[in-house]
């Protein structure tokens, strides 16, 4: 079993890796990790991980397909920013994120998402111009309180229903979204 618990920023950029299986005792994915590497498409975490984050850029710009993201991890920051071959994330059972940081997946190929009831911060430009997301669902007794400017502008989002506890649409939040027909408060 790997004794590995950090690795350091850009560590396999721009690389021709095409998977790997972080070791469970791996506790951040750190910034820009695996920026640029264009053939990798399948990132695996064991069920104990003690994963706690996915840092800024860590996939973007790679041929990553899908992801299923560990329970422990809070917090995702423009992770997947311009991965147009991303189609899937799903998040572990029991997860405990809270937080989806600025430009996550913007300019990826996410199709549809169900976001955890726990997430209460969506930030500027998360979904932007995912032309392909036509489906974001929020978990029944979402604690969404914050959902940013340009949020989903020029995505393919085609209906959404806004959780109860958001008080304010931010400026551009669906703008350039074409397909969108329908919004329930």
């Amino acid at each position: 079993e790997s004794l590995l618990t950090s690795i350091g920023t850009s560590a396999f950029s721009e690389t021709g890796i095409t998977e790997v299986t972080i070791p469970k005792g791996v506790e951040v994915i750190p910034e820009a990790v695996f920026y640029k590497c264009h053939l990798l498409t399948n990132v695996t975490f064991p069920a104990d991980s003690v994963l706690k984050a996915l840092g800024g850029n860590c996939f973007r710009s790679s041929g990553l397909t899908s992801l299923t993201v560990p329970k422990g991890v809070t917090k995702i920051s423009s992770s997947f920013q311009n991965c147009k071959n991303f189609k899937t994330i799903l998040f572990a059972e029991y997860n405990v994120l809270t937080e989806i940081g600025a430009n996550t997946f913007m300019n990826s190929g996410l199709v549809t998402i169900l976001i955890p009831k726990g997430v209460t911060n969506i930030y500027d430009g998360v979904f932007q111009g995912c032309k392909n997301l036509i489906s974001v669902v929020f978990e029944t007794g979402s604690e969404l309180i914050y959902l940013g400017a340009s949020a989903f502008s020029e995505s393919g989002l085609k209906s959404i229903a806004i959780p109860n506890g958001v008080p304010e649409i931010k400026s551009l939040t669906f703008s350039k979204c074409n397909s969108l027909s329908k919004v329930n408060f």
